[in-house]
């Protein structure tokens, strides 16, 4: 086509005659430069509409021509629509002014691209198709530009004078129409190769991520890590900005969304949907009528503007929701959405999101199998308790945590029902099941969420009870559990009486496996039942030692002085009346380097009797003075530190000059520094305390009596003595929301140190109402894991400063 109308051009040109002037040979040859011009331009141009616009700018007006407009045809309309312009129509640079539209024999233009055919007009004011645009002309000629026998465009020009156009001006248009032609069919080409490579390239990415989506049923560890790894694959496929997986828990009467993604709520968030509003909530309607949902702005709003729609965040573009089934009947329905107008979902989008609603079936499916059977395979079938190989794995990774972290300890409670073979023998083996059952029941009853109870075998159980700081919780829980199942069983109206014998183990640095602790713990059980049953035995640490050498303790003692291989930690100390931080007590950690984390438990004892406490004391005074030192230097002034002192130290002729030579060492305020002894340590030499106590509040240092209570102290010289703070021992206030006495017993030490002007402090504060009855008694200052655990110094000083 291209070539026909070119050769038809120069044929035309060479027909002047020796008569035709030089003129027209001239212009005849600027029209010929002009179209090659033009046909060496487009060459390297890769659309249409760039080579239109080449044709306005630099071509028609060395035509000679007034004014040109290129139409070209809008395949969603089958119209014609003005895209480029030359002359009064095109006053700015690539702009039409006002450009119109018009239908396929409409004007000479459209009768140009109905007939398939070049139109000249002589004279446009005999032409009753001739549409007045910009302004009326007297000549117009209008050539189509044709590909594969379809019109897509026309050139059309008017000029004002009539008659100009000649054939040779057609046959020039007639070349460019050609031209643009022959590019409409490169870049319609180089289109459809494009599609076909990204159809081929969508083909593969499908291909892979069906594959992927697929292979994660077997692969991913849970189903959080499912859903985030579908999320990822989805990515690959649809632009959506929000990815929802939601399940209808029939039992509360809600949706839940085990996977909730939200780019505008800036990733993963938890969500649910409560029953009151699954009418308003598109998800829901998915959900319960088990049929998709695509739903668009129009439809969005309206749902809106009735109420009947419930969103978290933005309103959304698009929303497109698939529903699904699993083999145990449970309903749920992936979602996505976009808020922004990036893309609107498709029936291909569905089709992709009903392959990934039926994957996540299958996968909920497999994971609740798995379930199932780790379930049954960990845990008692008769109670649904955890059995042993459960139980011991939580103490292997409970003893492991203990020796990695200092703020956790261990223990373990070996139970036996007593007289439960009398149960089976009398009423049948039935009745024993049930009553293992009901026993399971009321002690699961006494014990914490964070605690493990599991069922050995027989009539005999086990409770882990982990992250506790005193033994003394784990023998108010063997009180309870005790007097629980003191009270008759009724079973079928029988009253069954039954009691526990409970044996009690505490990790401790001597126990290396798990199984060792459980023996230990077996053998007290025993001798609780030898003792009378009914009762708990604890297997303490010292009867353990005694199969270490206490030569070896006192040795590693030495080395680890030598070493400094004591660390302090920090447990905060509150205001009670307003729960702000004002204070930390040090505790010693020792960190063996072959045993790791060592408690004082382990070594206090061996270093009392041994004289290496002195020392200990000494490192430990160091170290308070100089993180004191180190936090005065940030301006934290407010902030105080308890540091214990031992009885033995106390003894030292020269405890009061050393104690002075270390404090004067640091740069600090002495008001900081707060020392507390026990009431041992007062007894053993009351005389001399009392001299030092007075020496030191002289320093300006705050004198604190701790486990005050305990039975030491007598009441009639405490008054004599330079105390400033007295602390109320854990054992009374553990047993705050439980026994009268106790509450009797606070009251009246609290009320005695406000007497003597002294402030309380309450330590072992582990539960909302003790620190409730505290707070209603008036005590000062409280500790303990109910508000924190020990800190290192540089998260203890972050803390204050976050309670300040």
């Amino acid at each position: 086509m291209e070539h026909d109308s070119v050769g038809k051009l120069l044929k035309s040109t060479s027909l002047f005659s020796d008569e035709q002037s030089i003129d027209g040979l001239t212009q005849s040859n600027e029209y010929l430069k002009a179209l090659i011009e033009f046909v060496t331009s487009v060459i390297h141009i890769n659309s249409v509409e760039e080579v239109v616009w080449l044709l306005t700018d630099r071509i028609i007006g060395k035509l000679g021509f007034e004014d040109c407009v290129v139409y070209l045809v809008d395949e969603s309309t089958n119209q014609l629509n003005q895209v480029a312009a030359y002359g009064p129509k095109n006053p700015v640079e690539h702009q039409v002014l006002d450009p119109i539209t018009l239908k396929f024999g409409e004007g000479v233009v459209g009768a140009c691209a109905s007939l398939k055919q070049p139109i000249l007009i002589n004279d446009t004011r005999l032409e009753e198709n001739y549409i007045v645009d910009d302004a009326p002309r007297l000549s117009e000629l209008a050539v189509p530009i044709i590909y594969e026998q379809k019109v897509i465009g026309v050139i059309d020009s008017e000029h004002s004078s009539s008659h100009f156009y000649t054939p040779h001006h057609k046959n020039t248009l007639e070349a460019i129409a050609s031209v643009i032609s022959t590019k409409y069919a490169n870049v319609a080409a180089i289109s459809k190769l494009e599609q076909t490579i990204e159809k081929l390239e969508e083909f593969k990415t499908l291909q892979q991520a069906v594959f992927d989506i697929a292979e994660l049923v077997y692969l991913s560890s849970s189903l959080d890590d499912f859903y985030a790894r579908l999320h990822r694959i989805l990515l690959r496929l649809v632009r959506a900005e929000s990815f929802f997986i939601c399940l209808h828990n029939e039992q509360e009467g809600c949706l839940e969304f085990p996977y909730c993604f939200d780019m505008e709520m800036g990733g993963v968030f938890d969500f649910r949907i409560e029953q009151k509003d699954f009418p308003k909530s598109m998800t829901a309607s998915v959900v319960l009528s088990q049929e998709p949902g695509l739903y668009q702005t129009q439809d969005i709003q309206k749902f809106w503007d009735q109420k009947k729609v419930l969103v978290k965040g933005k309103l959304p573009h698009s929303w497109l929701g698939i529903p699904f089934t699993t083999d145990d009947g449970v309903k749920g329905a992936v979602a996505i959405q976009n808020v922004n107008e990036i893309v609107e979902f498709t029936d291909k989008d569905v089709d992709l999101l009903v392959y990934i609603s039926h994957q996540i079936s299958i996968a909920l499916k497999r994971k609740n199998d798995e379930a199932l059977l780790q379930h049954l395979a960990l845990h008692d079938d008769l109670s649904g308790l955890a059995n042993r190989t459960l139980f011991l794995d939580r103490l292997k990774h409970a003893l492991k945590r203990d020796r990695r972290n200092q703020h956790f300890q261990t223990a373990i409670m070996f139970l036996d029902l007593d007289r439960f073979k009398l149960v089976n023998d009398a009423y049948g083996h039935h009745m024993g099941d049930r009553l293992i059952k009901e026993v399971s029941q009321q002690i699961q009853s006494c014990l914490r969420s964070s605690d493990t109870l599991a069922r050995l075998g027989g009539d005999e159980f086990a409770i882990l009870v982990e992250d506790i700081d005193h033994v003394i919780l784990v023998e108010q829980l063997a009180q309870r559990i005790i007097q629980q199942l003191n009270q008759p069983i009724l079973l079928d109206d029988i009253p069954i009486l039954t009691s526990v014998s409970i044996g009690i183990a505490q990790a401790s640095q001597y126990i290396q496996e798990a199984s060792e602790m459980v023996k230990l713990a077996d053998n007290a059980m025993y001798q609780a039942k030898a003792e009378g049953k009914g009762r708990y035995v604890l297997c303490c640490t010292s009867e353990k030692s005694r199969v270490v050498d206490v030569l070896t303790i006192e040795n590693e003692l030495a080395n680890a002085i030598k070493n400094d291989e004591f660390k302090l930690v920090y447990q905060p100390v509150l205001d009670l009346n307003s729960e702000k931080v004002v204070g930390f007590e040090t505790l010693i950690r020792w960190f063996h380097p072959k045993k790791g984390i060592i408690y004082p438990d382990y070594f206090i004892d061996v270093a009392e009797k041994s004289g290496q406490i002195v020392e200990i004391d000494r490192l430990v005074l160091a170290k308070a003075c100089k993180i004191l030192e180190s936090w005065q230097a940030t301006s934290s002034s407010s902030v105080y530190l308890n540091v214990n002192v031992s009885s033995n130290s106390l003894a030292t002729h020269d405890f009061l000059s050393r104690f002075q030579e270390t404090t004067n060492a640091f740069q600090f305020s002495k008001s900081r520094l707060n020392v507390e002894i026990t009431e041992r340590a007062l007894i053993d030499n009351l005389k001399q305390a009392n001299v030092l106590l007075r020496s030191m509040k002289q320093l300006g240092h705050k004198v604190i009596l701790d486990d005050f209570g305990t039975g030491y102290s007598s009441l009639s010289y405490l008054h004599q003595l330079p105390i400033d703070i007295v602390k109320i021992d854990r054992s009374f206030i553990m047993s705050l929301d439980e026994a009268d006495a106790s509450i009797s017993i606070v009251r009246a030490i609290i009320s005695l140190a406000q007497s003597l002007n002294m402030q309380v402090v309450a330590e072992g504060i582990e539960h909302v109402t003790q620190l409730t009855a505290l707070q209603q008694l008036k005590a000062h200052f409280g500790q303990g894991y109910y508000f924190y655990k020990p800190l290192t110094s540089d998260d203890a000083l972050a803390l204050f400063y976050e309670s300040s």
